[in-house]
C-alpha cells in the first residue's frame, strides 16, 4: 500500500497519516513509504487514510480523507 503527499512532511511531531483497516484497526504513518499489507481477511476490505495535523486533528476531512474497497482472494 502507498500513497502520495503534496507539500506535507511526515513525522512524528508534525502531521501525520492515520490508516484504518476494516474500521477496526488503527495505525499512525510517520514516514513515508510503501506498506505491505498482511494477513486481511478474504473477501471485502475497507482502507481509510486521513490527515492528521500535529495535534491529532484531522486536516480538512471532506478534502483529505481517503476511502478505498478492495477484494482479498487466496
Amino acid at each position: 500500500m502507498d500513497f502520495y503527499l503534496h507539500n506535507v512532511r511526515l513525522s512524528a511531531d508534525g502531521f501525520k497519516v492515520q490508516m484504518t483497516i476494516n474500521q477496526s484497526e488503527k495505525y499512525l504513518i510517520t514516514d513515508w513509504k510503501p506498506f505491505a499489507l498482511q494477513g486481511l481477511p478474504e473477501g471485502e476490505n475497507v482502507i481509510k487514510l486521513e490527515l492528521l495535523n500535529k495535534k491529532g486533528l484531522r486536516v480538512n476531512p471532506e478534502v483529505n480523507t481517503i476511502i478505498r474497497e478492495f477484494t482479498v482472494k487466496k
